[in-house]
């Protein structure tokens, strides 16, 4: 299935969530993304869901690719992931939830005969 990684997570007033990227006089603020916040959670701190490698591999994916495929068994990995988190606050694990819920719920759709 394929995953979103540049879909904006939003806040309770449904606006964009925003991060601070850049330093200094380059400093802006972007909006969060999905794919940002799984990579980070991947290259940011040792997983068990993972080895290594392949959070490293996956982490690059999320925050190089507008979209990311993952096999059944890395969703799985990536929502107890995600759940088990302590880093981000849980309006924005909650929102990466909801998305991961949204791609799965659209998977198991079936498509439309025309």
């Amino acid at each position: 299935m394929k995953v979103n990684g540049s879909f904006i997570l939003l806040g309770l007033d449904e606006k964009p969530l925003l991060r601070q990227e850049g330093q200094g006089k380059s400093l802006k603020e972007v909006p969060l993304t999905v794919g940002f916040v799984i990579s980070s959670i991947l290259s940011g701190e040792k997983v068990k869901q993972f080895t290594p490698l392949k959070a490293l591999a996956l982490a690059k994916r999320f925050f190089k690719e507008t979209e990311t495929e993952v096999d059944e068994g890395d969703f799985s990995s990536l929502r107890e992931m995600i759940d088990q988190n302590e880093r981000w606050t849980p309006l924005v694990l909650g929102r990466v939830l909801e998305h991961l819920i949204d791609v799965k719920g659209e998977e198991d759709k079936p498509e439309k005969k025309k």
